[in-house]
């Protein structure tokens, strides 16, 4: 068997990582009419250890057996560096890690009634190929001339907080054609996708009305007080003529560009000299 999984998805042929030494193991395997399987958390996940916070009389989950440690640590790299490898309809397939976070775990509206999205191959090759884009060229990123419900703008926005989330002090930018709309996507596609994630998964976070903080909101103002906080943060603008200073991002997630108006293209494009991607 080949070490990688190679396709070609518009003018690049993209690769996969490694195959997994045996894929028998993988879910799907022997079925040729396989569907992707959501990840189900076992039963320990339901049962959380109760602590009292040190100087306080506040009650925190903690999931800290060695069963929830080693489920916790899978779903991690399963959604930051490795993704998942699965049977689908008989065809051994990778999802990158973001496409692996987002069906599992990022809840948007339109979604099924448990609050899920469906597989999409279309979806998953979408990010293959932003995936090779950023590990295996130099670009700053992808623009993506995207359709009517293809979900795109909730895609962007869970890799905005995945890439905010993936270590500390990151700074992501959400930015769309008018305020109206930044706002409403800010609420539905990251504020509320965010409080409705497992609490075993997220970090401490604050939402606040235009910005996510990564922080104890708390706890992280009292200087007496040491918190495992990102300091991480998520930003929503509606577009400007400067925009974000991209020379402080680590992401920058630009939706629905073709109806931005009253923008000077060139000042902005310098100021976001490292972004990641931007979603036409």
């Amino acid at each position: 068997m080949a070490s990688t999984i190679n396709e070609r998805v518009w003018q690049m042929d993209c690769q996969s990582p490694e195959i997994p030494e045996n894929t028998e193991l993988l879910d799907g395997y022997g079925d040729p009419k396989a569907k992707f399987q959501f990840t189900v958390p076992p039963p320990c996940m339901a049962e959380p250890r109760e602590i009292t916070i040190p100087g306080t009389k506040e009650k925190q989950a903690k999931w800290d057996s060695p069963e929830q440690k080693e489920f916790i640590k899978q779903e991690q790299q399963r959604c930051y560096t490795d993704g998942y490898w699965c049977w689908i309809h008989g065809v051994l397939t990778w999802l990158p890690p973001w496409y692996y976070f987002f069906l599992n775990y990022w809840r948007v509206p339109s979604a099924r009634e448990d609050g899920r999205l469906e597989y999409r191959d279309a979806q998953r090759r979408v990010l293959l190929y932003l995936w090779n884009v950023l590990k295996f060229t130099d670009d700053f990123g992808v623009c993506y001339l995207k359709g009517r419900r293809n979900f795109a703008t909730a895609i962007g926005h869970a890799i905005g907080y995945i890439e905010a989330t993936r270590g500390r002090n990151r700074k992501v930018g959400l930015s769309s054609s008018e305020k109206d709309l930044s706002e409403e996507n800010y609420l539905e596609m990251m504020a509320d996708p965010i409080k409705e994630m497992p609490l075993w998964f997220r970090p401490n976070v604050e939402v606040q009305a235009e910005r996510v903080l990564f922080r104890d909101g708390k706890r992280s103002r009292d200087i007496n007080v040491m918190t495992d906080d990102l300091n991480s943060d998520i930003t929503m603008k509606a577009l400007t003529k400067r925009g974000f200073d991209g020379r402080l991002l680590h992401f920058l997630f630009g939706d629905e560009s073709g109806k931005w108006k009253k923008v000077d293209v060139v000042k902005w494009i310098g100021r976001q000299i490292k972004v990641m991607t931007s979603m036409t």
